[in-house]
């Protein structure tokens, strides 16, 4: 049977299965029975963005967990953010953000956080699916060992005031015209209260949800929008976040989309010259530009890969006692502020540094040359990285690129496939590279097809 969690948590078309009513209640009263060691005193934090089902699917966990004696609060449509880290000040047992991402409106998810406001590890999605499969998750409460539900008073206290505290003291954004793009999402109530708070004048976009509206034409997936924009109001910059709050990306005063790994260069900088790194290193995933290495090595910072998919960047974060994570993908995450990616987070810490260097967001937003970079996706059984041959023909072209480039040949997120990236400082070189790779993985597996990276995979 397929599991019903993917690396995003659970996720799928709203009011079908698992995302109805009455699958999201047994779902909510399993997660408490298979997570919480101790049953008493349970309190659960649960936020949405604003899709039309969100309102559902957060009443279907409430009563799903109030059915087996926890306390609720319900933030109502905050960030992603802002959930992890309610959960996290508050003592709560367990966290919900009910959102479908970047996807358009009828997609919808569940996303688990523990007690630290960490995502939850496979090994708890099974327990979770276990109890599911099992039936055994009702747990026999009475009527008066039921639980409570509480509309919490100030949904976004504790993420605002940590938002805020990555200000250094003395620095506002007086003066600065931003363009906002909130995606109709998670953050578009939030966002432009901060940053006029802090001075700035806010040009919305993307800030009037009706339910149908999120990420339909602006957001991270979308930044023709936001680049048009900054142009048309002749801002000082612009940012968009994701429909979730997490993602975000930064288009400077000509309208340029700041690269993922350029804003993560910002933010890193930033971090270390504020005392926000617990060691002179960042987590980055496997295919940040090999540009972006060097300038963090030249800057007196170690870049630590680890896979893209999602689970894998907050794991290493933790694991390897960072304090930056950063993906491609534009997730930044500054683990004592925000223990998950925050998109805007990492928009506040561009603009605290736009202020801070007093020079055109062109400027600031490019401090690094990005490496030529080629992917693609290959049809084979990875079994086949196992053979002399493809051992082989990868050594080649790695000894071929020395120090002016990098090689990455891993297993697809799909299992029939291996991807291959290449970067090299001579452009011209990778495309013959990556030609002479294939080949040889062909070659081995008697295959005569490559096909170009599909999003969907990565």
């Amino acid at each position: 049977m397929n599991s019903i969690f993917s690396p995003e948590g659970v996720r799928g078309t709203a009011n079908r299965d698992p995302l109805t009513a009455s699958g999201v209640v047994k779902l909510a009263m399993a997660a408490i029975a298979h997570m919480v060691r101790d049953h008493d005193g349970v309190t659960v934090v649960v936020g949405r963005d604003t899709r039309l089902s969100g309102g559902m699917l957060e009443q279907a966990l409430a009563a799903g967990f109030m059915a087996v004696g926890a306390r609720v609060k319900l933030l109502g449509p905050v960030p992603y953010g802002a959930v992890a880290l309610e959960t996290r000040v508050s003592c709560a047992s367990l966290g919900v953000m009910v959102s479908g991402g970047d996807e358009m409106y009828s997609i919808n998810g569940l996303a688990f956080v523990n007690a630290e406001g960490r995502p939850i590890r496979a090994a708890e999605q099974a327990a979770i699916e276990a109890g599911l499969a099992d039936g055994d998750h009702e747990m026999g409460i009475s009527s008066a060992e039921l639980g409570s539900i509480d509309v919490h008073p100030a949904p976004t206290a504790a993420y605002d005031a940590a938002l805020r505290a990555l200000l250094p003291p003395g620095i506002g954004l007086d003066g600065m015209r931003v363009v906002l793009d909130g995606a109709h999402g998670a953050a578009c109530a939030i966002a432009p209260t901060l940053l006029r708070s802090l001075g700035a004048e806010v040009v919305e976009l993307g800030c009037q949800p009706n339910g149908r509206n999120i990420n339909r034409g602006v957001g991270v997936e979308a930044p023709w929008t936001l680049q048009d924009a900054v142009t048309a109001h002749r801002a000082d910059v612009g940012v968009a976040i994701g429909g979730d709050g997490q993602r975000a990306l930064v288009v400077d005063e000509t309208g340029e989309l700041a690269e993922p790994d350029e804003l993560f260069a910002v933010i890193a900088a930033f971090a270390r010259d504020h005392g926000h790194l617990t060691r002179p290193a960042a987590v980055g995933c496997d295919k940040a530009n090999i540009g972006l290495e060097r300038w963090l090595q030249a800057n007196g910072l170690g870049l630590i890969r680890t896979s893209a998919e999602p689970p894998h960047l907050p794991h290493t974060l933790w694991t390897s006692d960072c304090g930056l994570a950063a993906s491609t993908s534009g997730h930044y995450i500054l683990r004592d502020h925000v223990p998950v990616a925050d998109g805007l987070m990492a928009a506040l810490v561009a603009l605290a540094r736009l202020a801070e260097a007093r020079c055109p967001a062109s400027t600031l937003l490019h401090p690094f040359e990005m490496v030529p970079q080629h992917e693609v996706y290959v049809p084979a059984d990875p079994a086949v990285l196992e053979l002399d041959a493809t051992r082989g023909v990868i050594a080649r072209v790695r000894a071929a690129l020395g120090a002016s480039g990098r090689l990455l040949v891993a297993p697809a997120l799909a299992n029939s496939h291996v991807r291959v990236v290449i970067e090299a400082d001579d452009g011209g070189r990778v495309d013959a590279l990556i030609s002479q790779l294939v080949a040889g993985l062909r070659s081995a597996m008697g295959r005569d097809r490559a096909k170009p990276p599909n999003p969907a995979l990565r």
